[in-house]
Formats: structure tokens, sequence, C-alpha cells
């Protein structure tokens, strides 16, 4: 139940980087590739639009990859490149950007960490500068290290101890998955939080932020001969680095089994219901799934046409929201969660019983060739908004992390068109017939009556 947490998601799907890959014909976004010597790969998407370029730096190790009882440290390793002594990249790239009038930030998920910055095409090479010195080595200081753990467990507390649905997620996470990754929260239990050292963020920096454990995207305004010349002075410099190999914990087989979670919150004015099913992710299945599973998810879900919305808020009135989430790309399981909030007038078991009721209405009768067509015009119309966009595809990087080809994202609109409504059928029934459920709610908690001591 990934309810808490950062969650990417790239309109597009893929890129495959083997040095000197042409632009296709009429493709999405034509993009330009090309590897350094060590190992770095670098995506180039032109567009002279605006005057503005964008350099979004992606790492393949997120919070998925932090060593047993050091919870958080992908993320403390995020935070501790922006640290360093006077006059070093880390220590001076917040100012430095917002000197010229750019963006930046970073975030860590569980299968990544990625850093960006946007800015004017002529400070395009500032940026690269700085980004690839930061590659070179964690510049952070002790006290600074140290400093920066209070400010990582704030962070905590406004995002999971004073969130309801955060601390809900956590506690379900933990529940539902029993070996993978996931099951841990992505910043990390307070406890092994605080424990953590810069040596363990030195020494996780030195395993996985290596040159050829990225993927450069540059988009916007610059040319092909350009991104060579700048990342070949800049971020040709960086040595290569071998790589381990990554090792994971796996989820054991799959139970006929049904957890409930039901978590009163003092903090919380409307209730949520939640319920998730066990669901194959793109590795698990090798891809088989990868466009159906986009298809199943935006007829469920989209809003105001999806089948949910439709049922539970249009014609029952028993929902005030409805949503589905499948996140097909995750490394590792993963399930499609259904999170519902009632009608003030609706008690949650009655809301239980229509989503039941609708899901096996969407089986029986839901998967229709109109609805079916309703959902992909949706999704392509998506992508037409998305590319009219200065910085459009930026977000290709997310797709070579994950171990897509470039194939899958120049031809992602026709590989939509061509999902059936038999293999969304396959896929639904696949999953809404899953042995490993979740189901659980998130309730106010009941005031103490008058006298009562606690």
């Amino acid at each position: 139940m990934t309810l808490w947490g950062k969650k990417l998601k790239a309109v597009l799907f893929g890129l495959c980087l083997w040095g000197g890959t042409p632009p296709l014909e009429a493709g999405l976004y034509n993009p330009q590739t090309f590897t350094l010597a060590n190992g770095l790969k670098v995506v180039v998407i032109e567009n002279h639009r605006a005057n503005v370029v964008g350099q979004f730096l992606w790492f393949k190790v997120g919070a998925n990859d932090d060593p047993t009882g050091k919870s958080g440290l992908a993320h403390y390793l995020e935070h501790l490149r922006f640290k360093g002594p006077k006059g070093t990249a880390s220590a001076e790239i917040t100012r430095l950007i917002e000197e010229v009038g750019g963006l930046q930030n970073a975030s860590t998920s569980h299968d990544f960490t990625n850093y960006y910055q946007i800015v004017a095409t002529p400070h395009l090479e500032l940026v690269m500068k700085l980004e690839a010195e930061r590659m070179r080595d964690l510049q952070c200081l002790p006290e600074q290290a140290k400093t920066e753990l209070n400010v990582i467990l704030e962070e905590r507390r406004m995002r999971i101890d004073n969130d309801p649905l955060g601390r809900y997620s956590e506690v379900a996470n933990s529940l539902y998955y029993r070996a993978a990754p996931r099951r841990l929260p992505m910043i990390g239990w307070p406890h092994e939080i605080k424990a953590l050292t810069l040596d363990d963020a030195r020494a996780f920096y030195r395993t996985w932020y290596a040159p050829g454990n990225a993927v450069l995207v540059l988009v916007g305004d610059i040319t092909l001969d350009k991104a060579k010349e700048l990342a070949k002075k800049h971020y040709g410099a960086v040595p290569a680095r071998p790589l381990p190999t990554r090792n994971r914990l796996k989820e054991p087989f799959d139970v006929d089994g049904h957890i409930r979670f039901d978590m009163p919150a003092e903090d919380i004015q409307a209730p949520y219901f939640i319920s998730s099913y066990r669901a194959p992710s793109y590795e698990e299945e090798k891809g088989r799934f990868l466009y159906a599973a986009q298809v199943f998810e935006t007829m469920l879900s989209s809003s105001p046409t999806g089948f949910l919305y439709q049922e539970l808020v249009e014609k029952e009135k028993v929902a005030t929201f409805a949503s589905a989430n499948y996140d097909v790309m995750a490394i590792g399981p993963t399930e499609l969660c259904f999170i519902l909030q009632p009608t003030p007038k609706t008690p949650l078991p009655q809301l239980e019983a229509a989503l039941e009721k609708t899901l096996t209405l969407f089986l029986e009768k839901g998967m229709t060739q109109q609805n079916l067509d309703r959902a992909k015009a949706r999704m392509i119309s998506t992508l037409i908004f998305t590319k009219d966009s200065a910085l459009s595809g930026n977000n290709v990087g997310y797709s070579l992390i994950m171990g897509l080809s470039l194939d899958d994202v120049e031809n992602w609109e026709d590989n939509i068109k061509a999902v059936t409504l038999d293999q969304v059928k396959e896929l639904a029934h696949l999953v809404l017939s899953s042995k490993m459920r979740f189901t659980g709610s998130l309730v106010a908690k009941a005031p103490m009556p008058k006298g009562a001591s606690s």
C-alpha cells in the first residue's frame, strides 16, 4: 500500500542507451544518446521552443537498497549531497542556482534517486560543472552530517508522524510485505535514522554513486554536439567504479489469506477505506502486462470517467473520493491499491460492500470496448499535453533506470493503442482474484467520555 511517498510516474516509458543512437523519425521525443568512457549514459532531447534547459541526473539506487538495519540511508545521502565545506559544489549549488534564477530539487524513491536543475541556456555549463563535481565525491563535513539527522527526523515527523495517512501506510506496508524492502519506510524508522553516520553514507555513496549506475538527461535548448562537449569536459573526468551485484530480499510465495488493519486516529476528519490486491509487476512478468496495466488502471481510476468514480461517486453516491493505483513499474512485488473516502452519511462497511460490488460489476460488465477506447484516448491526450512543454521528456531517465528500451518510449502511443480488451480482461481477472489481499480503514478516534481517565 504505497499511500505515502513521492511517486514519480512518467507518461512515457523507456530509453535504452547505446553509444550514438540516432533520432527516430516521427518519434515521441526523438532522444539522442551517447555513453561516456566511464559508463555514464547521456540522453539529449532537443526542444528549442524556449531559452531554457533542464539537467536531470538519475541514479539506479533507492530506499530498497538500504542495508539491513539502516533504513533511510539512501534518503540521508540525498540530503548530504547538498552539504560541504564553503566553496565546494555541494555547499554552493543551491545559492548559485538561485542567483541565476534557476530551479532545483531532488528525491528518493524505492528504486532510484534523482537530482535536477532547470536554468536558462547560458547557465547549463555551470550546473553540469557543479553536478559533476558532486558525483566525484561526497563532500559533507562530519558536523553537517550530524545536524542533518535532525532535519530528516523533522521531515519524518511532518510527512509521517503528523500525517495519519502516512502513519497508516507505514504500518500497512510492514504488514503486507513479509520480506521485500517495500515493507520498510523510504525515509527510515526513527531509531535507525538516529544511528546513521557519515561513514555509512560514504560507504553507500562509493558503492552506488558511480557513473555506470547513472543516467544523465538533458532536455530543452541544447544540441547533441554541445551536450557531448560539456558532458565529456565535466562528467568525463569522473572515474569509473565497479558496481556490486544487487541482492535484494524477495517475497516468498503468496499465501491464500486476508490481512486486515483498522487504525483509529485523533487527527483525521474524514475516514478512509483501503483495499489492495497483489498484482504482477513489469519485472516479474518480463513486461507482459506493461501496457495493459496502464490501460487497466486508467479504466478503473481516471476521474471523472473511470469506472470507480462513475459507480461509487456519481451513481451510488457512497464516496467522495475513489482512486486506484497500480505501480506496474516497481522492481519487485507490487499491488493494485484502492483508496476511498465515504460520504458523511455512508458507514465504512457499506462503502466496503459497494467497492466489492463495483469490482464484480467491472469484471462482468465494465470492460467494454467503449470504456477501453475512452481510457486509451484519455492517456494519449495526456501525452499530447505533456509534449507541449519545453521540458517534455525530462522523465525518460526514469524509464532507463527501470530497465526499459528506446522502442518502449518512442512507440508508447502505438503500444497503448495495441492493447486489446482480452489483455485487460486477463489482467483484471488475475489481479482481482489474487490470493493475497489487504483491507483496512483509517477512522477518527472516538472522544473519551467526560470524566474518564486516560
